[in-house]
């Protein structure tokens, strides 16, 4: 089981990757601006949101389970009319692959509530085209990792 630091410096090396209508994939990065392609993709609906209902916790599960999961996050999303893209979020050179959304004008509030709801460790959030951020909700992980601007902690 990796440590909570050696989570945070995988999602911080990790890619997540949206595939746009077009076919065409976009990366956001933690502390990378948001590209073009995505910005114009989101228009005014802002913040964009990559999110995960697989593995909670950090804790692998089967991959119909994940599946389910996902199609649940499905719901909730078109329940309410929220824009989405597939995305999968993976690390260079390594084997490892998790299927996202990345999501168009989820407000802050609603990201959090769905990201502790699918017990994510952390989401991929992007309040404007400047800079890309890790939100982490493991806030008994603050002791352990260093402070710094790409990483936003939540008060839960």
């Amino acid at each position: 089981m990796q440590s909570p630091s050696q989570l945070v410096e995988a999602y911080r090396a990790t890619l997540y990757q949206a595939r746009l209508p077009t076919g065409t994939r976009a990366i956001l990065s933690v502390g990378k601006p948001v590209p073009e392609i995505l910005c114009s993709w989101a228009g005014r609906n802002w913040p964009l949101v990559f999110v995960s209902a697989c593995n909670p916790r950090s804790k692998f599960l089967p991959a119909l389970e994940n599946r389910n999961r996902m199609r649940t996050m499905i719901a909730k999303l078109d329940q309410h009319g929220i824009r989405k893209l597939l995305g999968v979020g993976r690390i260079p050179h390594q084997s490892w692959r998790e299927t996202s959304f990345l999501v168009a004008g989820l407000s802050l509030h609603a990201a959090d509530s769905l990201a502790i709801e699918f017990g994510q460790n952390a989401i991929v959030l992007a309040a404007e085209p400047k800079s890309t951020r890790l939100r982490v909700y493991r806030n008994e992980w603050r002791t352990l990792i260093d402070n710094e601007v790409n990483i936003m902690w939540t008060g839960g």
